[in-house]
């Protein structure tokens, strides 16, 4: 049984290597359904970790998959915008009219993270199984006006997930806090799902830096994969002082100082699922075993 604390250090000690990656992958962005050297990036990250990877989901999409049974998904964006970066950072975009302007960067570097802690506990024996979702055109639609999300789901990256986790980076949010979507009832597996992810954060981060956010438009597409299997969402504080709280702006920028955050929040967080039953239709809190109730938490990594 992992403790809460492992999984804070694994993260401490990997912050470092999440910047260097974030500042990577915001040096050489590409636009919706075009991120052929990002999905190359990320792929390789994965299969050096041992998953098992899928390259051209949906065009340029990559599902990448660890252990079995119970399978908990993890899902980030890979696109950038059509912007043309303002910046003197080092990292800046090398690529002309195109920026990482709202943070899938950093997400996805903290998701490669997450990835990399819940390897080596599977590695250790736990049960369970990951996927990483790694998705296309979360900025815009395909020819066809479907998402990346709905083409990702269109190409079986759903199959056998029974729930799924995102995470986007949000400069309205202090660092150090994040924001968790919660529903208006409990009630649904959605619900359940939001509980556990909520419970999970005060558990790891403290109640006082986790705030409940109201439900409101999905970023990037996660509407469609909630409306296939239950999940939840997580805002990642990144505000940075002096820098445009909202995104696609040409200068903008994070404060990086809590991406291992990001990072140590979805690898417990998938744990936690892990270590429930599947979330049904009509599962609610309530129906979770004891065994992962707030403060008797059994984590399956």
């Amino acid at each position: 049984m992992a403790k809460l604390t492992d999984t804070l250090q694994q993260s401490i000690t990997a912050q470092a290597e999440i910047v260097a990656l974030r500042r990577a992958l915001h040096q050489h962005p590409e636009l919706s359904f075009q991120e052929f050297d990002t999905a190359r990036t990320v792929g390789e990250r994965l299969a050096q970790l041992g998953y098992a990877v899928r390259h051209g989901v949906a065009s340029t999409g990559v599902v990448a998959d660890m252990g079995c049974g119970n399978t908990v998904a993890l899902s980030s964006e890979l696109g950038a915008l059509p912007i043309a970066e303002r910046s003197a950072l080092s990292w800046a975009s090398a690529t002309p009219g195109v920026m990482h302007a709202f943070g899938h960067d950093a997400n996805m570097a903290c998701t490669i993270a997450a990835a990399k802690i819940i390897a080596g506990r599977l590695s250790s024996g736990a049960d369970g199984k990951v996927r990483i979702i790694m998705q296309p055109g979360a900025e815009s639609v395909a020819r066809d006006g479907k998402s990346g999300a709905r083409h990702m789901i269109d190409g079986g990256a759903l199959q056998g997930v029974s729930a799924i986790l995102g995470l986007h980076v949000d400069n309205t949010l202090a660092a150090g806090h994040v924001g968790i979507v919660m529903g208006p009832s409990t009630g649904t597996a959605g619900g359940a799902a939001e509980e556990i992810l909520y419970r999970t954060a005060c558990d790891l981060l403290g109640i006082e830096s986790v705030r409940k956010v109201s439900r409101r438009t999905w970023c990037e597409g996660f509407s469609d994969y909630v409306s296939a299997v239950p999940g939840a969402y997580i805002y990642l504080g990144t505000k940075r002082a002096g820098a445009p709280s909202g995104g696609h702006s040409h200068t903008f920028d994070i404060d990086e100082s809590a991406l291992y955050l990001g990072a140590a929040l979805l690898a417990e967080a998938a744990c936690n699922f892990l270590a429930a039953p599947p979330l049904r239709a009509n599962s609610c809190w309530h129906d979770m075993p004891q065994t992962i109730c707030h403060q008797h938490l059994h984590y399956a990594c």
